[in-house]
C-alpha cells in the first residue's frame, strides 16, 4: 500500500552532525508578536524567502516560563544556534514556544534543563532540524493543530515524550535520535498523513512509537531498542522494515490463513487479519490485534513494558501457552470485543 504526504522538504541540506557553535551573546526573553516585531528585536534579513529573517548565536539563561515566543506572524525567519538553558531559581517551562506561525525555522538550537523545550501550535510550514535536547520534565517537542512540520536529525534525551503529536496534518519526522523517554519516544494522536522514518528510539518507558487514530502513516526504517510499536485506531498505516532489538517487528495487515514462527521476530502486530496463527517465539514488546477475527498466538514469551496482548475490536481469537512478564498496563487488553 503506498501513502502520500503530501508535505516534503529537502533535508539533505541538514547532516546530521549536530554540531553546536559558541553562542557569544547572552539575553533573556525575546518576544515577538507581529511580523514588525522581528527587525525591533534583533533579526537581520527582510523576511522574505530569499532573505529570511535571522536571529543566531544567543544564550538564554532561561528566568522566564516562555523565554521565546513567536505568535501571529507569517514572514520568513530562523533561529539558529540558540542555547536556551535553566537559570537556578528560575521558572521551567518552555524553551521556544510558536503560535499561529507560518514560515519558520528552528536549527542547531541546544535545550537543558525546562519542562518542554519546543512547542508549536496552530502553525505551519516549520522546520526543526539539528537540535539538542536533554533533560526536560515533559515533551521534548510537542506540536498541537499544526500542518506541513518537518522535524529531523534531532537528537533528544531524557524526557516524557520525545515527540508529541495531537491533531496534525502532513509531519514529517526522520533521523531523529530519541533515547531515556520515561513514556513514548514518539506519540501520535488524531494525527493524519504523517511520516516517521529512519528514527532510532531507545529505552523508551513504554512504547517507543505509539500511534492511535493515525489515518495515511507511514512508520518505515526505524530502529528501536528497548521499546516497541504500538498502533491502535489508525486506519492501517503503511509500517514497514521496522526492528526492534535487532530483530524486525512482523506487521500484518489484510492477511488471511497464514502461520508465522515468531522466532524470527520481536514483536508482532495484527490488522484485519483472519486464521492467523503465530506460534512459538521471544518478544520484547506486545502484541496488538485490531479488527481481526480466528487467530491464534501460541507458545510465545512476552515481556513488555506496556501491554503483553491488545485485542481491540476482534473476535474469536486464541491465547495458548504464553508466558507474559513486566506488562505495567495489562498482560491481556480487550477494547470493543
Amino acid at each position: 500500500m503506498n501513502v502520500a504526504v503530501t508535505y516534503q522538504q529537502d533535508v539533505t541540506r541538514y547532516p546530521p552532525s549536530h554540531e553546536i557553535l559558541l553562542a557569544n551573546d547572552t539575553i533573556e526573553q525575546l518576544r515577538v508578536s507581529e511580523n514588525g516585531d522581528f527587525s525591533e528585536v534583533g533579526f537581520s534579513g527582510n523576511g522574505s524567502e530569499v532573505n529570511p529573517y535571522i536571529l543566531e548565536n544567543k544564550i538564554l539563561e532561561l528566568a522566564w516560563y516562555v523565554p521565546v515566543s513567536i505568535m501571529n506572524t507569517d514572514a520568513h525567519f530562523v533561529i539558529r544556534n540558540f542555547s536556551l538553558h535553566s537559570k537556578e531559581g528560575g521558572y521551567t517551562g518552555w524553551g521556544i514556544k510558536l503560535s499561529n506561525v507560518t514560515n519558520g525555522r528552528i536549527e542547531s538550537c541546544s535545550f537543558f534543563g525546562r519542562t518542554r523545550a519546543i512547542g508549536i501550535e496552530e502553525s505551519q510550514i516549520i522546520e526543526l532540524m539539528n537540535n539538542t535536547i536533554h533533560d526536560v520534565e515533559e515533551e521534548a517537542i510537542t506540536l498541537s493543530y499544526s500542518q506541513h512540520v518537518n522535524i529531523s536529525y534531532n537528537t533528544v534525551s531524557i524526557t516524557r515524550y520525545g515527540i508529541h503529536l495531537e491533531n496534525t496534518e502532513d509531519t514529517i519526522l526522520t533521523h531523529n535520535e530519541i533515547s531515556e523517554s520515561s513514556i513514548n519516544g514518539i506519540y501520535s494522536y488524531i494525527a493524519s498523513s504523517c511520516r516517521i522514518a529512519n528514527n532510532t528510539l531507545s529505552n523508551s518507558g513504554q512504547e517507543g512509537i505509539y500511534a492511535c487514530y493515525a489515518p495515511s502513516h507511514v512508520i518505515a526504517n526505524n530502529t528501536l531498542f528497548n521499546g516497541g510499536l504500538f498502533i491502535s485506531d489508525s486506519f492501517s498505516p503503511d509500517v514497514r522494515n521496522n526492528t526492534l532489538d535487532m530483530k524486525p517487528i512482523l506487521y500484518l495487515h489484510n492477511v488471511q490463513d497464514s502461520v508465522y514462527n515468531g522466532s524470527s521476530y520481536s514483536q508482532a502486530i495484527l490488522y484485519n487479519c483472519e486464521n492467523v496463527n503465530i506460534t512459538d517465539g521471544t518478544f520484547s514488546e506486545g502484541i496488538p490485534i485490531a479488527n481481526s477475527e480466528y487467530c491464534r498466538i501460541e507458545n510465545i514469551s512476552i515481556s513488555s513494558p506496556s501491554y503483553g496482548i491488545y485485542f481491540e475490536s476482534s473476535s474469536w481469537c486464541n491465547v495458548t501457552r504464553c508466558n507474559i512478564s513486566s506488562a505495567t498496563r495489562a498482560g491481556i487488553h480487550f477494547d470493543d470485543n
